[in-house]
């Protein structure tokens, strides 16, 4: 095969020739390209059917963005009450640029997403607009958060982040990742008697207040005294 042509020595009546053509797509496209193949065929024997000696397929080339998203620093621990961070980082593996890049982050009114510092893009009601990634380029984010002092201990706390964008992903198994962050409880219980006169008199009622308060930056639960 040369010149783009397929040469056959010789083919049999019934006989048949299959020839497998792999194309090598370009990576960088950000619009779909229709692609037309054509074939014709010959030979010098006498053909009454020309109809039949030329056939094409119509394809259509789609531009591919691999995004990746995962979870680079996670303190794994904290306590509730307290404050914590997050970053996450997100790549485009390629082909083609990835446009209008979006990840989503879960929110609930457990823990406070307080400040955002990110190095593409900017931060609406837990949507990070990252806009357009090259190929091979990445972005991070880094989520200051503030955990409910009223955190049970021995929460699980998780928060998901959906990498999405405009073109088609190849590969959605690495659209998603998960941090999750073990909440402790800190109570500082303090506890105090205040008499109501710094003496009793015999036959009558001496009061005793009993006072018990959580310093801590934690809610406390089931306080016995």
């Amino acid at each position: 095969s040369t010149d783009n042509k397929w040469t056959i020595p010789s083919l049999a009546s019934g006989e048949k020739a299959v020839l497998e053509l792999k194309f090598k797509a370009p990576e960088d496209i950000q619009v779909p390209i229709d692609i037309l193949f054509e074939a014709m065929v010959s030979s010098q024997s006498f053909d009454p059917y020309m109809e039949n000696n030329k056939t094409s397929t119509r394809n259509t080339l789609v531009p591919s963005a691999d995004l990746a998203i995962s979870f680079i620093e996670n303190p794994g621990t904290a306590i509730a009450g307290s404050t914590a961070s997050l970053t996450a980082r997100i790549v485009n593996k390629g082909a083609s640029s990835a446009r209008a890049v979006v990840a989503n982050f879960s929110e609930d009114a457990l823990v406070r997403i307080k400040d955002i510092a990110c190095t593409e893009g900017y931060w609406n009601n837990g949507q990070w607009h990252i806009g357009m990634l090259e190929k091979d380029q990445e972005a991070f984010i880094t989520l200051d958060l503030e955990i409910s002092p009223g955190i049970e201990n021995g929460t699980l706390w998780v928060m998901e982040a959906i990498a999405s964008s405009s073109m088609h992903d190849p590969d959605p198994s690495n659209n998603t990742t998960q941090a999750t962050i073990a909440i402790q409880a800190s109570a500082d219980l303090a506890i105090s008697i205040l008499a109501e006169s710094d003496h009793a008199i015999a036959g009558l009622i001496s009061v005793y207040r009993i006072e018990v308060s959580n310093l801590g930056v934690s809610a406390a639960y089931n306080v016995n005294t």
